[in-house]
């Protein structure tokens, strides 16, 4: 997906496919007994499906559409 990993182990962080920062926040509690749930925004929605298909994944939840939500 293009993302790079950077920062250090007590602050971690990511460059995504944009080229904008991201940050993970491992101070915060995790929701639920689930653990991580990550929300990923794409603009090629099958094309990306498609490519982790091909790496062993699957899609876990159904597409929701984020009104207002801008790449």
């Amino acid at each position: 997906m293009g993302w790079k990993l950077g920062g250090d182990p007590a602050e971690p962080s990511f460059e995504d496919g944009t080229g904008r920062d991201r940050s993970f926040h491992p101070d915060l509690p995790v929701a639920g007994e689930a653990g991580v749930r990550p929300y990923v925004f794409v603009e090629r929605l099958d094309e990306t499906l498609d490519k982790i298909a091909e790496h062993g994944g699957c899609e876990t939840q159904s597409v929701v559409t984020v009104i207002g939500a801008t790449a």
